[in-house]
């Protein structure tokens, strides 16, 4: 796990950088896209082996973290250039979106997952199609920020942000908070299934998961202009501190369920 999440969060960053400078912002998240099936399909074949495993899971984890990011990134470039459709509407519809496919993959695998990263690469070869009729969206960097993007190397990237004390915080706490996610999605689904729980209560859970990001997001606007920040992101990092906690103390998996429900501030307003 440590491997996996050193290496996707610096294919991610690199990626991330690659995507700044392109021209059109959606041949980048195409591209994305295609590695994260490509590597998909991969894991299908190799799950037997370790090394290969691990190598073919950090670069599809590589590929397929910067997709929601940049995926933001373009819903929020998009709704400036069309205000018929706000950013709240979009979010809301992704994370109900979420939800009910956790929901209906928990019945679908049905305790086989063996066949988890078959379904993961139908579902993102289904994102990629629809992903191809949405409108070019312009990715140059200079565009919003007045700089010369194609003369930043990643290094001096890397240089700005460990400068920025701020900036360098809030990248120290979200790589801490990727850094639980991480744990949490790779073995407590291992760990849930010890404790009595199986794939169907497995599904109820991270819909439960989900689905409280939604009163989470109507209000968020709210408690950011009403406490700061910095104060929102800190009662987002203490939800996610007691959610971890209490999970590691509960042997009971439909205990585990209503637990669920704290991860709604503690992503939601993390991100």
């Amino acid at each position: 796990t440590f491997v996996v999440t050193i290496g996707t969060i610096l294919l991610q960053t690199y990626l991330g950088s690659v995507s700044d400078r392109v021209k059109i912002k959606n041949g980048a998240i195409c591209i994305l896209y295609i590695g994260s099936i490509i590597f998909a399909l991969l894991l299908t074949k190799s799950q037997s082996s370790y090394l290969p495993t691990m190598i073919f899971l950090t670069l599809f984890m590589g590929f397929f973290s910067p997709i929601v990011p940049l995926s933001d990134d373009f819903s929020i470039r998009y709704l400036n250039s069309n205000k018929k459709y706000d950013y709240g509407s979009v979010r809301m519809g992704g994370t109900i979106g979420y939800a009910a496919m956790m929901l209906v993959s928990g019945y679908i695998l049905n305790d086989s997952y063996h066949t988890i990263f078959l379904l993961v690469a139908i579902t993102l070869a289904t994102g990629l199609v629809m992903f191809l009729f949405i409108p070019g969206i312009s990715g140059e960097e200079a565009a919003d920020h007045g700089v010369n993007s194609k003369k930043k190397s990643f290094l001096q990237s890397f240089r700005l942000i460990a400068g920025n004390h701020t900036y360098f915080i809030l990248v120290a706490m979200s790589v801490l908070l990727s850094v639980g996610e991480s744990l949490y999605n790779s073995y407590y689904s291992i760990y849930y299934l010890t404790i009595g729980g199986n794939s169907r209560m497995l599904g109820i859970m991270q819909f439960v998961c989900a689905i409280s990001e939604v009163p989470c997001l109507f209000v968020a606007g709210r408690v950011v202009q009403k406490i700061g920040t910095r104060k929102t992101l800190a009662i987002s990092a203490l939800f996610s501190f007691f959610r971890w906690v209490l999970l590691y103390l509960t042997t009971n998996p439909v205990a585990s369920i209503y637990i669920g429900l704290l991860h709604g501030v503690g992503f939601a307003w993390s991100n």
